[in-house]
């Protein structure tokens, strides 16, 4: 069963440039979590299965949550919401201030 997941990028303050780097996928459900400080070794198939199997980020994919805030070590805050869902199509917003 897959998901296709429509992202727009916002930014509030035009000073620096963001965009998507990785974004990825499995069949348990949809959540949200920013993860903006996991270092360079790190890519979404290394990270994705600490969300499964009573991996270290498990609690926050049992959240279920819809949308999701943070700030980034440089105090710049990001927010994604998850603003439409029909069938197997989603759509979020990020937003980064």
């Amino acid at each position: 069963m897959s998901y296709k997941i429509n992202l727009c990028v916002f930014q509030t303050n035009p000073n620096a440039f963001f965009h998507m780097v990785e974004q990825t996928c499995l069949t348990k459900g949809h959540w949200s979590e920013n993860i903006n400080t996991c270092g360079s070794c790190s890519c979404g198939a290394s990270l994705n299965p600490e969300y499964y199997e009573s991996g270290r980020r498990a609690e926050q994919r049992e959240k279920q949550l819809s949308s999701f805030s943070c700030k980034n070590q440089k105090g710049r805050k990001l927010e994604i919401k998850f603003i439409e869902e029909k069938d197997k199509s989603m759509k979020a917003n990020m937003i980064i201030s």
